[in-house]
């Protein structure tokens, strides 16, 4: 195992250090790092963790001393004092609440709502014209996980038979919103948000429409004017346990779980059809499994377990193209990690599954797409810490096993009748922002294919 003093990084700005690559490129920084825990000047000198046994350790984290830290700080408004944010036994006890719910209501809120939005989205497409991949799939994601909360609320008026006036603005603010908060926590010298420079005015009122759809669809409800959604759900708890869950936290719970979806599920998913695409062993494959799970009408929620390579083609689209590019995290007290390094308290420390999944130690030809390395049972050969496309530990996301089989049966709707091409058959650079969304707009033509 490789230990502290074996790690290597560029030189960096011989003033600001690595900060300047870590804002500008940061992908090539973590690619030319080496060792089990690289120093970066970053002012302070930080820490980037790349050795499977320190990341599980700080993953799982048993004295809870690793905290998200400056990471997120700026989205108050946004996040509230959500499962995002909290730490300590808050997080604990409000995963457990709202992660046992989630769970109950799996089926009925969150898979096959997908399909049938993915269906009727997909069918808007037209065969053989070109369009932005990734810019569809956001608007996709968007509407499914506004389905998935909100039930029919602030869906296009095509997809519900009813008009909405305010469906545009309310999935712009989610972007808008989103969009600050990520630049903010990245920012050299973030401004607080009651300057009123133009970003901070759009973010507060992105803000204000958010806060004010998501009263408006309670008080429908409250009214018996409107249904359906895991909102329902989450409005049950608070009435019968306010206690459990406040009015307060009720917003903070359903907006995340809104907001924090969307654009890792768009991010996926694109990259997925994409590296699908582009090998025909692996096209034929997954669609030979799509046409004899289901050989005449839409996917269900029922046949997710039967999808097994398409579930492995997905695994290894979040091997290379991880939404969670880089996780921060600070301890709050000194800790010696496994391979000798010692973190003092306040260091600021990251984790990168990005870089750590492209390891050749543990994927061999890490840059090749190969959906074989997750068949098996083979992932479970993998070294705990190695990875981590959902983080781990404690902080796990609650919604892994639900998002897995909700984009896997995404994917199996889009790509049961139809392929993706690119129109220059070159696959788009990454670009570290929220997560890692294509750096260009995606042009592909969508081809109707028979079995």
């Amino acid at each position: 195992m490789p230990s502290a003093s074996d790690a290597t990084a560029p030189r960096g700005n011989w003033l600001l250090g690595h900060l300047p690559a870590l804002l500008n490129r940061p992908l090539a920084l973590l690619d030319a790092c080496a060792g089990a825990a690289v120093p970066l000047r970053l002012g302070k000198t930080a820490w980037l963790i790349l050795e499977p046994s320190d990341v599980q350790h700080i993953l799982t984290d048993e004295l809870g001393i690793y905290t998200k830290g400056r990471a997120f700080s700026f989205g108050g408004k946004l996040y509230g004092n959500s499962m995002l944010v909290s730490e300590g036994a808050e997080h604990q006890q409000q995963a457990k609440l709202v992660g046992g719910l989630f769970y109950e209501h799996a089926a009925s809120s969150f898979l096959q709502p997908a399909i049938d939005v993915t269906v009727a989205w997909r069918d808007r497409w037209v065969d053989g014209e070109p369009f932005d991949l990734w810019q569809a799939l956001v608007e996709l994601t968007l509407a499914i996980s506004s389905r998935a909360i909100f039930g029919d609320d602030y869906l296009p008026d095509w997809l519900t038979s009813k008009s909405d006036d305010r469906v545009g603005d309310i999935l712009n603010s989610y972007d808008v919103a989103m969009g600050h908060v990520a630049k903010q926590n990245f920012s050299l010298l973030p401004l607080p948000d009651w300057i009123p420079t133009p970003a901070n005015r759009r973010y507060n009122l992105a803000i204000r429409l958010l806060n004010d759809a998501f009263a408006d669809s309670v008080r429908r409800r409250e009214g018996g004017r409107a249904e359906g959604g895991f909102l329902d759900v989450l409005l049950r708890q608070h009435r019968e346990a306010p206690d459990t869950l406040s009015r307060n936290e009720l917003r903070d719970q359903a907006l995340v779980l809104t907001l924090g979806g969307y654009e890792s599920s768009a991010s996926t998913l694109c990259w997925s059809l994409l590296l699908i695409g582009r090998d025909p062993a692996i096209d034929a494959a997954v669609r030979e499994e799509i046409y004899r799970v289901c050989p005449t009408d839409a996917p269900t929620a029922a046949i997710v377990e039967q999808l097994e390579y398409t579930a492995c083609a997905f695994s290894e689209t979040l091997r290379l193209y991880p939404p969670p590019w880089l996780i921060p995290r600070t301890p709050s007290a000194e800790d010696t990690l496994p391979c000798g390094q010692t973190l003092k308290a306040g260091t600021q420390v990251f984790l990168s599954p990005y870089r750590t999944q492209r390891d050749p130690r543990w994927f061999a030809d890490p840059l090749r797409f190969d959906p074989a390395r997750f068949a098996n049972g083979r992932a479970k050969e993998l070294p705990p810490g190695s990875y981590i496309p959902f983080g781990g530990g404690r902080r796990r996301c609650i919604g892994e096993s639900v998002s897995r089989r909700q984009l896997v049966l995404i994917l199996a709707s889009l790509l049961k009748d139809h392929r993706f091409e690119l129109v220059d058959g070159v696959l788009p650079a990454p670009a570290p922002v929220l997560t890692l969304r294509p750096a260009a707009p995606v042009m592909v033509r969508m081809q109707r294919v028979s079995d």
